[in-house]
């Protein structure tokens, strides 16, 4: 199993955002460079003009976390939108 190159939690709350948005990896970086709101939940305390992400090191990384991580995610975002 493959080491991630970003935190956990910059991943997981990119892989959030992603599903609960419905935008693809491409997208999700740059939605995530724009929106100070999408930073902080990701975990970065002081605005940055990048996410430090780019979009094929997302899957990468996204993939790193196994696809159980990946499924958690699914269902709590599918229980949010329900919501």
């Amino acid at each position: 199993m493959r080491v991630p190159h970003h935190p956990i939690q910059k991943l997981i709350g990119m892989l959030i955002l992603k599903q609960l948005e419905n935008l693809i990896d491409e997208s999700t970086t740059p939605q995530g460079k724009r929106n100070p709101y999408y930073q902080y939940f990701c975990g970065m305390m002081l605005f940055q003009h990048s996410t430090g992400v780019e979009p094929t090191q997302l899957q990468t990384d996204l993939a790193s976390l196994g696809e159980g991580t990946q499924d958690v995610v699914t269902e709590v975002t599918n229980a949010l939108d329900k919501n």
